[in-house]
């Protein structure tokens, strides 16, 4: 399953348990917007046990994207059993402030970095 946009690419394996969110994230509108969103519900409705968010090559999302992945962690947060783990790219800014703002969303939320050098 995978949504493409002109800028960014988000594609789910749901045998790997992995969405991987790649490119430049500039969700315009409530097209871009709903497309990714309807990819997040099903993942939801699903209710994996484990899940990974792969944001290492997101290289930037804007307001909505953030607010997109904000609400997805919000209704996995609800999903008691669900265990759910954000990797990213240490020394990425806008990783480093929205990942603690995911990490509040959900306490439990497992955060990974990868290093870079």
């Amino acid at each position: 399953m995978d949504v493409r946009g002109e800028t960014y690419h988000v594609t789910y394996d749901p045998a790997a348990a992995i969405v991987v969110f790649q490119g430049v994230m500039r969700l315009l509108g409530v097209k871009d917007y709903e497309r990714v969103k309807q990819l997040m519900d099903n993942i939801v409705a699903t209710a994996p046990d484990s899940l990974t968010l792969d944001l290492r090559a997101l290289r930037f999302v804007n307001s909505l994207g953030m607010y997109l992945l904000m609400g997805f962690i919000l209704s996995m947060r609800d999903k008691t059993r669900s265990r759910v783990t954000v990797q990213g790219v240490e020394g990425n800014h806008w990783q480093a402030r929205a990942f603690r703002d995911l990490k509040r969303l959900m306490p439990r939320l497992n955060l990974e970095w990868e290093t870079t050098g």
